[in-house]
């Protein structure tokens, strides 16, 4: 096996299997700029973590992973070659933000119970930061694949990508509920086995 396969392997080995079919999907349409998207959402997933435990102030962490979120698509299509104004980012953000969260109320709860509960000094500040830095990582790794996976329907398609298409493209993604939550329930245990082998390496 050479290097450029070995490499391909590990990256993949990265992916779920519903993540690989879209990333490979997206490499026969616009080639390794694939792979710079991808990395980009795992990239602003760890961001929106961060966003969860280091942001103590409750309800900024919030406002931060809603930034961060746009930022996401702004380099999703810089990566792929897109262009598209942050006004319709924020407007397609949020579309796609509502679909996913009536699919997962619990992501929302979560979201907001962790920002809360930052409020309480001490084990409830900790407690707030780890709950909300799991669900940030979780909701941010679908949402970013929400849009990656509408964007491959656009371009296979051949249909233009603009805020219309995008909304009516991410809707249909969203449907799909199985493709949602196995993404959730896949990223919030990836992260929570992250943090748990992080721990336990700082304990030696």
């Amino acid at each position: 096996m050479n290097k450029e396969s070995v490499e391909k392997s590990q990256f993949l080995s990265g992916l779920i299997a519903i993540e690989a079919g879209i990333y490979e999907e997206l490499v026969s349409l616009v080639g390794e700029d694939a792979k710079k998207a991808v990395e980009t959402i795992r990239q602003h997933s760890y961001i929106s973590a961060t966003c969860g435990v280091l942001v103590v102030a409750p309800g900024v962490d919030l406002l931060a992973f809603v930034a961060n979120t746009w930022t996401m698509y702004a380099r999703i299509n810089s990566a792929l070659g897109i262009s598209i104004s942050k006004n319709i980012l924020k407007s397609v953000a949020s579309a796609i933000g509502t679909n996913i969260l009536s699919i997962i109320p619990g992501m929302i709860l979560s979201s907001v119970g962790g920002s809360i509960l930052k409020i309480v000094p001490g084990l409830g500040t900790a407690g707030g930061m780890a709950i909300t830095g799991t669900t940030f990582y979780a909701l941010s790794t679908v949402m970013g694949w929400t849009y990656l996976k509408a964007i491959m329907f656009l371009v296979s398609s051949d249909v233009p990508i603009n805020e219309t298409n995008l909304k009516v493209a991410t809707k249909q993604v969203t449907k799909d509920k199985d493709f949602i939550k196995e993404i959730y329930n896949s990223a919030k245990s990836d992260f929570q086995e992250e943090e748990k082998k992080s721990g336990s390496a700082n304990d030696k």
